[in-house]
């Protein structure tokens, strides 16, 4: 091995939750966590990052009906950030860990007896790390995905399967290198758009033989840090058969 990378992170919490059968739940959390991180590199300086944050969360769901549900949920958390890229002035840097947040809420509805649907809002929020003006790699501004999601799920006929979903995204970077217009305010390898169908078709009269389908669908996204150039949407269809 010509590197040793070691995370070590310890957590104390407790958790609170209560539920009223056929009015809702509702649950709350809170964490300290110890977290320390080495990475040791031929040629370069044992780097060292610690953090000990404190960490919460809270979920809340109602049952409107025995059909309908709302939910909704905020989480504070804690993530790795990497190491400082070769071709940065700190090369093998180990940056410290990223406090995040999540913020979601949606319904949850049964359409038919087997059909499911569950719509949503979410937001999650984070730093942003990228080469300032003095090519140095440090936390230049945040990163903030915005967006719905759509999912549906069932089995609408016998034998049939269906698990589909839809998210759409809206990613923003801010911060001082987007000020400057070193960097687009997008950043790159987000699809605005993602649209996914799965089916499989298996009647008992077919003794365990089954047909099978995936689309998969990805939007035009942009692919460099100055939104200079854009990789075109894609469109997979597979499709297949099992026996069992």
């Amino acid at each position: 091995p010509q590197s040793h990378d070691k995370v070590r992170q310890g957590t104390l919490g407790a958790a609170y939750v209560a539920q009223w059968q056929g009015i809702g739940e509702i649950s709350a959390g809170l964490q300290k966590s110890f977290y320390r991180r080495t990475v040791n590199q031929p040629g370069l300086p044992l780097a060292v990052s610690r953090n000990s944050p404190w960490l919460y969360n809270g979920t809340f769901a109602a049952y409107l009906s025995s059909d309908l549900t709302f939910y909704a949920s905020y989480t504070r958390g804690l993530e790795e950030s990497g190491i400082a890229p070769a071709n940065a002035s700190n090369p093998g840097e180990a940056l410290p860990a990223s406090l995040t947040k999540q913020l979601d809420a949606g319904v949850r509805y049964k359409l038919a007896p087997g059909m499911t649907l569950v719509a949503g809002v979410f937001e999650v929020a984070k730093p942003y790390f990228d080469r300032d003006v003095t090519n140095l790699f440090t936390r230049v501004g945040s990163l903030r995905h915005r967006g719905i999601e759509l999912s549906l799920s069932g089995k609408p006929l016998s034998g049939l399967t269906v698990v589909a979903g839809t998210a759409l995204l809206q990613a923003r970077v801010s911060g001082s290198t987007v000020d400057q217009g070193l960097i687009g305010d997008v950043p790159p390898g987000r699809a605005p758009a993602l649209i996914r169908l799965n089916a499989n078709y298996a009647p008992a009269a077919w003794h365990g033989f089954s047909v099978n389908a995936q689309v998969n669908f990805e939007d035009s996204q942009y692919a460099n840090r100055i939104n200079t150039l854009r990789i075109p949407s894609a469109t997979v269809l597979d499709i297949g058969a099992r026996y069992d």
